[in-house]
């Protein structure tokens, strides 16, 4: 068969695609047909991240987590195949499943049998040497070259290293030796039972040679012991915790801090055990210890912070505010400590919408001697000064506390300091910074994707969420915000997910999937709002926009009254234009002007274009339609430019402009590019759904790259004047005048 397809080829009269494995040798017939001068030969690299995450999104209906994402990207390493069976074997497990409509791990990776049969098929027959080897690095991860061939020898590594099961590279200065692919450590793993897994670690652990070591290496010989059942000092114990939860290894981190505890009584184990146990949403277990050692102690700065911890997890996840706020009343055990409870106390009323009485709280505590008590001040005090449109000072304040915590870690209890960060991506957003706060917003994203931590992630992702939603770009604020959602139900959080999903709502509603929407809203209503009464003016105003999808006017107008009223009460001034500029949008001008009318004080300059937005939307004035619009491009906010940009083009046709009319519908075009896919009933008017038709961006993108009508015209087998029509129509789509701008008219800045 190889002669008769070296004929064929040569024959000229077919033209073959031929695939062979880079691992394999071809037959001498196919070998000399690769040879011949018509043959090319292309290399197929592996997939890249992009492509990888395309395959997912293709194969399962519905959005998937970030942080899944990651993991089969990396553990699929660019091969299809593996990716394909490690779907496949997940789901099947149970391990990868739809959660509150979104596609998480709920457990480790799964090959399927026929994936795992194939290779462990290169592993089996391995001689007893090799076979020490690979287990070794399986268990035990990346190892210094010297230690691991203190272990094996190197003479086996490099046996494996041949048959591309092992891989050395460079790690600062050193050579680390690994397993070669990460489904190898994952296959061998998993048959490896527990005895054979603690004779592997064991023999790590007394191998561990004395002297300095990194915060890695010594967490690592530090679960080798206790893996091995073998005696550790506590005070490497307590360390190691610490270097866990500082890495939201939260798992391990209460697994070392309450075995530190149990054996020396330390509050600081305790401190760390209890709050790596909320944070990985075993919140029985961490109110038990909580209490167990809150009794054990005479400490007033010990009795504070296990008080606090009782209280947030009280107020956080039973939503029993009287008992949370019991724990913090002043019983004469705490002595100076009680100022700890009382910046606690600013905290929860931030949480629950008094942000008067949070700035009055916390402002006299932002100067106290103990950092414990400025930070979680500083938690509240920055936060209410960004919902109350200072929101660049609460961003600044919310900086320094950050940077301050991170000098001084030990002298802060068990905490986070990323809830500072938290601060500043809020403040960035209701500044109108969208810029920074996206590029914040997405480190965050991808430090915590990298945690094991859940409320890390849960945080990261409603924030991105928000800040893609207020910046205008609801289809890609959906996937966050859903994820967001599914995280703080996994910890029992639920005024979280609250907020986070009725961002979901209005988000499904901004690109016309109405019944995403309705099905988002009811999971909301199900959430208790308990404590976290900041964010209820959203619930209201998520409402607004599914009852005006419903052509429900009635019930429309009294969610968005409610909404206003709410966040007035509250001296939310931030939400108060937020909501407005919603309003306005949603064709509600006189609900929208009640909330402007509400408004008091100099406002921030995002607040002032949303007010200034209201006010052109009121008066139809295409002048100011235009300069509103031109503003929110400055922000890059493209939704809101988009919106504005169509409502002027309208004006502009209906008086008969057309050349003005043409320009502003195309310059609506170019935000809606940028914004991904929207239904907003500003955008109802327009001549086209979308910005260009399927042809006409192929033919742009083609332009873009610089191909001439000819060569457009010859690679997709059309007439020369059928690209120049083509050419004309985005053109006018666009408003643009030449091929130098579409480029730039055609690929999002995102």
């Amino acid at each position: 068969s190889a002669v008769a397809v070296h004929q064929i080829g040569l024959s000229g009269r077919v033209r073959l695609v031929l695939t062979v494995r880079s691992s394999s040798t071809p037959p001498p017939a196919l070998a000399r047909l690769f040879a011949e001068p018509a043959v090319r030969t292309i290399e197929l690299d592996p997939l890249d991240d992009e492509a990888i995450v395309s395959m997912i999104d293709g194969a399962l209906d519905g959005p998937v987590e970030s942080r899944t994402i990651e993991i089969l990207v990396r553990t699929s390493q660019g091969n299809p195949l593996y990716l394909r069976e490690l779907v496949t074997g997940s789901i099947d497990a149970g391990v990868l499943a739809r959660s509150e409509g979104i596609w998480r791990f709920r457990g480790e990776v799964r090959a399927t049998p026929q994936l795992a049969e194939v290779i462990m098929a290169r592993v089996a027959p391995l001689p007893e040497g090799q076979r020490d080897a690979i287990e070794l690095l399986a268990v035990a991860g990346a190892l210094d070259l010297g230690f691991a061939t203190a272990l094996v020898t190197i003479d086996d590594l490099e046996s494996l290293e041949r048959a591309g099961l092992v891989t050395v590279r460079s790690d600062d200065a050193r050579q680390v030796v690994d397993v070669a692919h990460p489904l190898y450590r994952e296959l061998v793993r998993a048959q490896l039972g527990p005895l054979a897994r603690m004779r592997v670690v064991r023999l790590l652990a007394q191998a561990e040679p004395d002297g300095p070591r990194s915060a890695h290496d010594e967490l690592r010989s530090v679960v080798w012991h206790v893996r091995g059942g073998l005696t550790l000092d506590p005070h490497r114990l307590i360390a190691a915790a610490r270097t866990a939860m500082a890495a939201f290894d939260t798992p391990l981190g209460a697994e070392l801090a309450t075995l530190a505890y149990r054996q020396t009584g330390d509050r600081d184990s305790a401190l760390i055990a209890v709050w790596c146990l909320a944070e990985h949403g075993r919140h029985d277990a961490a109110i038990e210890l909580a209490v167990e050692a809150l009794d054990a102690t005479d400490d007033p700065w010990a009795r504070a912070a296990f008080r606090q911890r009782l209280a947030e997890e009280v107020w956080w996840y039973e939503h029993d505010v009287d008992r949370a706020l019991g724990h913090l009343a002043d019983d004469g055990t705490c002595g100076e400590a009680q100022t700890l409870l009382d910046a606690q106390r600013a905290v929860f009323a931030m949480l629950d919408g008094r942000l008067e009485e949070a700035l009055e709280a916390s402002t006299p505590l932002l100067t106290d001697a103990a950092l414990p008590v400025r930070f979680v001040a500083t938690i509240a005090h920055a936060q209410a000064l960004v919902y109350c449109d200072d929101a660049d000072a609460g961003a600044a304040e919310a900086a320094a506390m950050f940077d301050e915590a991170l000098r001084s870690p030990g002298d802060l209890f068990a905490t986070d300091p990323g809830v500072q960060v938290v601060a500043q991506v809020l403040g960035m957003l209701h500044s109108g910074r969208f810029d920074d706060a996206r590029q914040t917003a997405d480190f965050v994203s991808a430090v915590a994707r990298s945690q094991q931590g859940t409320q890390p992630r849960g945080f990261a992702a409603v924030v991105s969420g928000f800040v893609l939603m207020m910046s205008g770009q609801p289809a890609s604020a959906a996937r966050m915000l859903h994820e967001g959602e599914g995280h703080w139900t996994d910890v029992g959080v639920t005024g979280i997910a609250r907020w986070s999903t009725s961002g979901l709502v209005i988000c499904h509603c901004s690109t016309g999937q109405l019944d995403a929407a309705r099905a988002a809203l009811a999971r909301m209503d199900g959430y208790d709002a308990t404590g976290f009464r900041l964010y209820e003016p959203f619930t209201h105003l998520a409402r607004t926009w599914v009852h005006l999808a419903e052509k429900d006017m009635r019930s429309a107008v009294a969610e968005a009254e409610t909404a206003v009223d709410l966040a007035v009460r509250q001296g939310a001034t931030s939400h108060v234009s937020i909501i407005a500029h919603d309003l306005a949008r949603l064709g509600l001008p006189d609900q929208a002007a009640r909330a402007i009318g509400a408004l008091t004080g100099a406002p921030s300059p995002v607040a002032q274009l949303r007010i200034d937005t209201v006010a052109a939307f009121a008066s139809g004035d295409t002048e100011s339609l235009e300069r509103c619009a031109h503003g929110w491009v400055q922000l890059d906010a493209p939704l809101f430019a988009a919106e504005l940009f169509a409502t002027a083009a309208a004006a502009h046709r209906r008086a008969g402009r057309s050349k003005d009319h043409h320009r502003c519908d195309g310059a609506a075009g170019i935000q809606l590019a940028r914004s991904g896919p929207a239904a907003t009933p500003l955008l109802a008017g327009r001549a086209t759904d979308t910005v260009l038709s399927k042809r006409e961006t192929e033919i742009a993108e083609l332009a873009a790259r610089g191909l001439s009508n000819r060569d457009i015209a010859d690679r997709l087998i059309i007439g020369e004047r059928t690209v120049e029509s083509h050419l004309y129509r985005v053109f006018a789509k666009l408003g643009i005048t030449s091929r130098d701008q579409i480029a730039q008219a055609i690929t999002s800045p995102r």
